[in-house]
């Protein structure tokens, strides 16, 4: 079974797809294992009241995946205690993902998450791939995704 890992723009890009996601996942239980960290759990829980029906939507779609919750790592000031872990001291992952502005702390967070847990990241942030596959982090962006057999099956 493949592990796969939605980055949070990609949520997003089910949500807005033709997809019936409703039952894309029930479709598909057989052939992915689905993974989530608190972190983007709380990305899409940070979406504004004026735009609570796609909150909504976001939460019921988490749901419906039935995904597992992993722990992110521990970075001060994102993340929760008793839902993060400590970095291995010898994994230089985190640091290889965070771009020179450290703009990008939370995807460099999800991206070490994805490769402990060894799963393929989801996600449209083009600029981010490019970092994810210099350290080995398998990437698909939701159109290659959503061409896989169970959503097109």
């Amino acid at each position: 079974m493949e592990k796969i890992m939605f980055d949070s723009n990609a949520f997003s890009s089910l949500l807005n797809s033709n997809i019936d996601w409703t039952s894309f996942f029930s479709k598909c239980e057989d052939k992915y294992e689905f993974y989530v960290t608190a972190l983007q759990i709380e990305e899409l829980s940070e979406i504004p009241d004026s735009k609570k029906e796609t909150r909504i939507q976001h939460m019921l779609c988490l749901c419906q995946m039935r995904a597992k919750m992993v722990p992110n790592i521990l970075v001060l000031g994102y993340g929760r205690l008793g839902l993060s872990v400590f970095a291995d001291e010898n994994d230089t992952t985190y640091e290889s993902l965070l771009f020179e502005s450290r703009s990008n702390v939370k995807d460099a967070m999800i991206g070490e998450a994805a490769k402990r847990e060894g799963c393929t990241l989801v996600t449209d942030d083009t600029k981010f791939i490019s970092k994810l596959h210099k350290v080995g982090i398998p990437t698909i962006t939701f159109e290659e995704f959503a061409q896989s057999a169970c959503i097109s099956g």
